[in-house]
């Protein structure tokens, strides 16, 4: 089971393997969190049953509206959630029988616009729970660490334009593999700004050429700026300019 947003999501006979042979009824892939990450989901144990257990930020405490520091510290937890997840369905049969037909998993609050496309488009309470939690409720379920190209999501235009970039390339199987280049390098943190590049049709006017990036760490787009010829980006760098 996989995010269809996760172009990394592909099938992996060896991670097949790997869960038969420790008789794990629930595999999780993991990835080792990065400064890009530490808003995501990420892993836990919980004290009385010793099983792990997924924590998503919608469910973390919050001091003056913003959430607690330490859910946030990617030395503390320092596995995410890549939402790529193996499954006996035996085990699943069982677990779902023992509830009456339905896997009891905690709900999850999240306010999202009613149209995506819509700047001023009305807020509205979304619950929705989260298959990973499952994890706390599997004995013998395992976490996996992955490579780093097996974690592609197209969430917003900051991965958009990172998977458009050149940090990537397609790989002999049709799917798309880090660069021979950045293969075991941090990915760089992009962040547009999403008053000018925060729709999709706002990005696609602005994008006309993906920069280069594989020799950047981070890339922080701040006003109205416009991509239209080749060019690398190259460490840290930060474009600014004050647009109302």
């Amino acid at each position: 089971m996989a995010n269809a947003d996760n172009l990394g999501a592909t099938v992996a006979p060896e991670i097949l393997g790997y869960m038969v042979e420790h008789k794990s009824p629930f595999l999780m892939e993991t990835c080792k969190r990065t400064e890009a990450d530490k808003k995501g989901g990420h892993l836990a144990r919980d004290r009385e049953t010793g099983n792990l257990l997924l924590r998503e930020v919608a469910q973390a405490p919050q001091e003056n509206g913003e959430v607690i520091s330490e859910f946030s510290d990617i030395e503390r937890y320092n596995q995410f959630n890549t939402n790529s997840i193996w499954l006996d369905l035996k085990h699943v049969v069982e677990l779902a029988e023992r509830y009456d037909g339905c896997i009891p998993l905690p709900l999850i609050r999240n306010v999202k616009p009613v149209n995506t496309e819509d700047r001023t488009s009305r807020q509205v309470i979304q619950i929705e729970t989260a298959m990973g939690a499952a994890i706390n409720l599997f004995d013998g379920a395992c976490a996996l660490e992955v490579p780093r190209d097996r974690f592609m999501p197209v969430k917003t235009n900051n991965d958009l334009l990172l998977v458009m970039s050149d940090w990537y390339e397609v790989g002999p199987n049709g799917c798309l593999v880090a660069h021979e280049s950045t293969r075991g390098r941090p990915q760089p943190v992009i962040t547009l700004d999403p008053k000018f590049f925060g729709m999709i049709s706002d990005f696609s006017e602005r994008v006309r050429v993906c920069p280069s990036l594989r020799e950047a760490k981070s890339l922080e787009v701040v006003g109205d700026w416009e991509f239209d010829t080749p060019m690398t980006i190259s460490g840290t760098v930060r474009l600014c300019r004050d647009d109302k």
